[in-house]
């Protein structure tokens, strides 16, 4: 078995590392970026060398940090699509009907009660904490400790600070950022960067 991290950054590494408390041999993981990064990060090698290797026994994980560019990865690479895995933190908790879509990774000490729906290469990063009935877009990312308490409601390529919270029976639309320590108090309707308590758009 083959494994393959997308990306080779911090959180790249730490998708390492939960696959190696897994039980994956170091050996086995490789990490892939494209042609412009590679001079960034030269331990690893391009996506285009990641065609030719492509093949049943391949296990493909997202490891950028980047809701944006995980999204532009995931269409520019159809071939990859059927490899791509979830990964689930080994210290993460989840309840009943909790389900991951293809890419999407559930860091350390992560909390998800019951009745949770994470799309296409959702992110969560440590200790994030989300409560029941919780439906979060595709290419979705929350910062270490952000909180989505009940009935919340994410779009697409949303991005939660560090430690933000979203309070119960709230929505965010698409393409919005939540700045870190950010309180959500009532529904986002307009993309955009909303900062502060309560949350306000600043841009």
């Amino acid at each position: 078995m083959k494994y393959a991290i997308l990306g080779a950054g911090g959180m790249a590494r730490e998708i390492r590392e939960i696959l190696i408390e897994q039980g994956v041999p170091v050996e086995h993981i490789e990490f892939f970026v494209d042609a412009s990064f590679k001079v960034d990060y030269p331990n690893s090698r391009e996506i285009s060398e990641l065609e030719s290797t492509t093949h049943e026994a391949l296990r493909i994980f997202m490891g950028v940090g980047s809701g944006e560019l995980r999204e532009t990865w995931f269409k520019n690479n159809p071939s990859f699509v059927k490899h791509l895995q979830p990964l689930i933190a080994p210290s993460a908790t989840l309840g009943q009907r909790v389900t991951l879509g293809p890419g999407g990774v559930i860091g350390h000490g992560c909390i998800l009660t019951c009745d949770v729906s994470l799309g296409k290469c959702a992110q969560l990063n440590i200790q994030s904490s989300l409560s029941h009935d919780v439906t979060v877009g595709d290419f979705f990312t929350s910062g270490p400790k952000s909180t989505l308490a009940g009935n919340v409601t994410i779009g697409h390529r949303v991005t939660l600070g560090a430690a933000a919270t979203v309070l119960p029976d709230v929505s965010i639309c698409d393409n919005v950022v939540v700045g870190a320590g950010a309180l959500v108090t009532k529904d986002i309707t307009e993309p955009g960067t909303y900062v502060g308590v309560p949350a306000k758009r600043i841009s």
